[in-house]
């Protein structure tokens, strides 16, 4: 079996040998860890923001001609949208039937 160490050595090898050293760095950039709290993040920029916010938003843009709809798209009014109701605690197989109950 080879070592960790000598199989990220092969690896690296083929792809600059397939790819060339561009291509190749550019795939590795798209594995490489990030920076920040993306939850943190999200939660600060669209703390207020929802599905219903969102659509709405949305539909605004759209009334403006700032948002094209795509062709053969058709809005639901946001009353025909039914909420989906998560339980509180996963782990209870009680409230787990319930769900699988109510999509079947």
């Amino acid at each position: 079996m080879t070592l960790t160490a000598e199989l990220n050595q092969k690896a690296k090898a083929i792809l600059i040998r397939e790819l060339g050293p561009v291509d190749n760095a550019r795939f590795i950039q798209q594995y490489q860890e990030g920076t920040g709290d993306y939850t943190r993040d999200r939660h600060l920029l669209l703390s207020d923001e929802n599905a219903r916010t969102l659509h709405e938003q949305a539909a605004h843009l759209a009334a403006n001609g700032e948002l094209p709809r795509p062709t053969g798209a058709k809005q639901l009014p946001i009353n025909d949208w039914i909420p989906l109701k998560l339980p509180t605690n996963p782990a209870n197989s009680n409230q787990k039937s319930k769900i699988n109950n109510h999509h079947s």
